[in-house]
């Protein structure tokens, strides 16, 4: 149901890629790794890893999903079925930050392995901007901008 589409822009002509690995819609967010590898979150609330090759490297909960959506023959979200709103950002190891409307924020490393950063970050996140080295910014639709990282000698930890 859900799918990948690359398009050509000198040819014009676009192919499909991984139709099969996902059963259910994929959101509009997605994001490329440094090796090649493809980070996609489908509306079960799975973040899956696809690698350079079109392999499943790994998949692993970040949400409890938003139930099942409507998908016409095409692959395309109902016009009916609501914005799913998040985001994805990939840093160059590897570890993905995944921010999910309603608010929840994991980061992902590169074998897929996750841990929650927090419950309620914030209620509609818009995007998720690299800042420095093991820092990132997410901003909010409400207008907040919170900026998270590791904590550095005698800091504390961020946010």
């Amino acid at each position: 149901m859900g799918r990948v589409v690359a398009l050509d822009l000198q040819s014009g002509s676009a192919t499909t890629h991984h139709a099969d690995l996902f059963p259910v819609a994929l959101e509009p967010q997605l994001a490329l790794a440094k090796d090649g590898s493809l980070r996609v979150v489908a509306t079960d609330g799975q973040l899956t890893s696809v690698d350079a090759q079109g392999q499943e490297a790994w998949r692993t909960p970040v949400d409890r999903g938003q139930g099942t959506v409507s998908v016409s023959p095409t692959g395309i979200p109902a016009a009916h079925t609501p914005t799913l709103r998040g985001a994805l950002l990939v840093d160059r190891e590897g570890t993905v930050a995944v921010a999910r409307q309603g608010g929840k924020l994991t980061l992902v490393d590169p074998k897929g392995v996750s841990s929650l950063v927090s419950e309620r970050a914030c209620l509609a996140p818009e995007s998720l901007l690299p800042v420095a080295e093991g820092r990132f910014a997410l901003y909010c639709r409400e207008g907040m901008l919170i900026i998270y990282g590791e904590a550095k000698n005698g800091e504390s930890a961020a946010p």
